[in-house]
């Protein structure tokens, strides 16, 4: 079962413009569009036509789950905004739903006048698309594998690590195996995250590794 054809247009991103600014080529939120072409045109509430091509399809309980996941707290929401907050590990600062600045963003301030959620949301469904194609390459190279014939658990939980912490068919090759070969109990033994705080001490991700317990749990 591979992902569902469908549009994925959050009725919240009012201005589709905003996502078009951000080099988002697909919004995300909740309508479903049977015989999809491979693109579609719209008009903006501020009448600026805007092509939009088929999201890479996400189901709308893993964008919300990614969300809780990346920023249950809110963390830099002011003014009904966010703003770049520091990111536990060090380095460059996080906004929104897990995004770290790159250093060219935070040496030019480009997050500095906020985003709205509904920016935040254009943002994170770019940032997980980029991961998705990284995660397409990593696993044609290192295992020959076509994600496009994974079953929709496979890809999610995949995604998430790999949005998350990188590459992870080399920063969690038994745990990718486990995936690919649907095994639960391997798993579980595997699945547990942790970082490094800005001295170098190493903690568990906590609420991260409870929410993939239960995925693995409820899915597989």
């Amino acid at each position: 079962m591979a992902f569902k054809n469908y549009y994925y247009v959050d009725e919240s991103l009012k201005g589709a413009a905003v996502a078009s600014a951000l080099g988002l080529a697909s919004l995300t939120g909740g309508t479903e569009t049977a015989d999809a072409k491979p693109a579609i045109t719209f008009t903006s509430p501020s009448r600026i036509p805007v092509k939009v091509s088929p999201s890479p399809t996400y189901d709308p309980s893993f964008i919300k789950e990614v969300k809780e996941a990346e920023n249950s707290v809110n963390a830099g929401w002011r003014n009904n905004k966010f703003y770049p907050y520091p990111s536990v590990e060090g380095g460059t600062a996080t906004i929104g739903y897990g995004h770290k600045l790159t250093n060219s963003e935070s040496r030019t301030g480009k997050f500095s006048s906020g985003l709205t959620k509904s920016e935040a949301t254009a943002l994170l469904l770019k940032d997980l698309r980029d991961s998705e194609d990284r995660l397409k390459r990593h696993l044609r190279l290192k295992y020959g594998v076509d994600y496009n014939t994974l079953k929709l658990n496979q890809k999610e939980i995949l995604l998430d690590f790999t949005f998350n912490i990188g590459n992870v068919t080399t920063k969690f090759p038994k745990f990718t195996q486990h995936v690919l070969n649907k095994n639960k109990a391997g798993m579980i033994k595997e699945y547990e995250r942790k970082y490094k705080d800005k001295k170098g001490r190493v903690y568990p991700l906590q609420d991260r590794n409870e929410r993939t317990l239960r995925f693995i749990q409820d899915q597989f």
